[in-house]
């Protein structure tokens, strides 16, 4: 079968490492302006309008249930086992997201039309359910376009659109804040509080053309890589992908619902204020979500072949997966519970100073999704997307009711004690069901080692009394050498990192 790419015959594909490197700069760019967009937002807001924006979308993305989540997985999980038929997988996918995509937005606003969510206007919820969509991170049909990419280890390619969209975000904020400021640009470095005029309304917005302009982008970007970008209807594809993904997607709307339903549950419990200053360290923790995805993103397609030709080097990858999860994350989390205080001051400012302990204990959750990320797509490169399904469910019901028992009694500190709860538990159900005992058992067997070096490191920087700046450089380097002094990362872990690099889409 012809490749979707018009230089499949011409030029070799690129290689893992090539991808994955690209991928990686561009996407932790991304992250770099969403982090500081994130900082705009809360300083133009405030907490009190800061949280009503967080509430919001934390209410539509719950409506991602509906998306389809986890269907670009099982395409590259297919067109990479199964070559021949790659067009029309990718394609049938195509009309199962667009179908997906119409009921999740046209639910949201029949909702938001009969029971008001929010004190913002009804057509400000209807526009900003919009992005159910149209947006990359809101599982629009924007993802199942960029599944050819991943398939072909061509992701820098589409990093750059998902970075354009949100740099013209950022810019056109920039932009609005400079007009709505009375004395100009020098307002944004004399005000700890800017003002934009118009609120919460005009963030949205503006929120909204960017990603329309994004997902314009990403079309010319298909048309000239000539991959196709309108679906197929083939009613047996289709229920076929429905019947591998409905487990995925119910278990990725039921992600969704325990990692946003404490946003919900705040603002019923709590103050909007109180949800502005939960929901700052929260989206904080969330940047970092890109750092796992990048790497097992591109690693999935090699998961998902070695599953089936080697049940030794299949395990041997999702061990060399939980160690390289731990080491990149641990580091960043001693980091910020070392120094939150300050984080938070430079970030957000004094407004936001209640923020401080919130972020020191939530910043933990960053290495139990870490490893999570790569829970998930070991189970998904196996075909158990039923447990994955089951594990989600349990979370979402432990979630609720943590949330429900832990705000009213604690506060802002509830909702951090219940998220990691919520986070944790995943890897102990997993040891109860014979089929992936193997996933939660290798997280237990990695996890002492990593955490006793990052403790130490912490440790080390604190007793020296070292500040933020040098602390940052400090405790990473202390971290990585003692994991390998250790012999946490072998050389033959080394070794197989540097072949997977070498990987192209074509011999795999």
């Amino acid at each position: 079968m012809t490749r979707l790419t018009k230089t499949n015959h011409q030029e070799k594909l690129p290689t893992v490492g090539h991808s994955l490197g690209g991928m990686f700069v561009l996407r932790i760019a991304s992250q770099m302006v969403t982090l500081a967009t994130i900082i705009i937002l809360t300083r133009a807001l405030g907490p009190d309008e800061f949280g009503r924006y967080a509430f919001l979308f934390g209410f539509l993305i719950l409506f991602t249930l509906f998306n389809v989540n986890g269907l670009n997985d099982i395409l590259v999980r297919d067109m990479v086992s199964r070559p021949d038929s790659r067009e029309v997988i990718y394609r049938n996918g195509l009309a199962l997201k667009l179908i997906a995509g119409l009921f999740a937005f046209t639910l949201a606003c029949a909702i938001i039309i009969i029971f008001p969510i929010s004190s913002l206007p009804t057509w400000v919820c209807c526009v900003a359910a919009l992005t159910l969509f149209v947006s990359f991170s809101m599982g629009s049909v924007r993802m199942v376009w960029d599944v050819p990419y991943q398939v072909d280890f061509r992701m820098t390619s589409a990093s750059v659109i998902n970075l354009s969209g949100r740099l013209l975000f950022f810019v056109l904020l920039i932009i609005w804040i400079l007009m709505s400021s009375a004395d100009g640009a020098t307002s944004l470095t004399k005000q700890p509080v800017f003002y934009i005029a118009g609120g919460v309304t005009v963030v949205i917005l503006i929120q909204l053309f960017s990603e329309m302009s994004a997902t314009a982008a990403q079309g010319g970007l298909n048309l000239r890589l000539r991959y196709r970008m309108l679906p197929d209807w083939n009613p047996e594809v289709i229920g076929y992908l429905f019947k591998e993904v409905w487990p995925l997607a119910i278990a990725g709307g039921l992600g969704m619902i325990y990692t946003k339903i404490n946003l919900v549950m705040l603002q019923y419990f709590l103050t909007e204020r109180e949800v502005g200053l939960f929901a700052l360290p929260m989206r904080l923790v969330d940047a970092l979500a890109i750092i796992p995805t990048v790497f097992i993103f591109a690693a999935l397609p090699i998961i998902s072949r070695m599953y089936r030709q080697s049940e030794e080097g299949f395990l041997a990858l999702v061990k060399l997966s939980y160690r390289t999860m731990f080491c990149l994350s641990l580091p960043i989390a001693v980091v910020v519970a070392s120094y939150s205080g300050a984080i938070v001051q430079i970030l957000s400012g004094d407004a936001y100073s209640a923020s401080a302990p919130v972020l020191t204990t939530l910043i933990w959750v960053s290495v139990l999704w870490f490893g999570g990320v790569a829970f998930n797509y070991t189970l998904i490169a196996s075909g158990r997307q039923i447990m994955l399904m089951l594990i989600y469910g349990i979370q979402a019901v432990v979630s609720v009711g943590s949330n429900f028992i832990l705000i009213p009694k604690f506060g802002l500190m509830g909702a951090v004690f219940a998220t990691l709860i919520t986070y944790f538990i995943m890897f102990p159900i997993s040891l109860f069901f014979r089929q992936i005992t193997y996933a939660g058992r290798l997280w237990f067997n990695s996890l002492l080692l990593p955490v006793g070096c990052a403790l130490a490191a912490g440790y080390a920087a604190k007793a020296m009394g070292l500040s933020l700046l040098p602390g940052v450089f400090f405790i990473p380097a202390i971290f990585f050498s003692l994991v390998l002094i250790t012999g946490f990362i072998s050389r033959a872990d080394i070794e197989m990192i540097r072949n997977i690099m070498k990987s192209r889409a074509d011999t795999i």
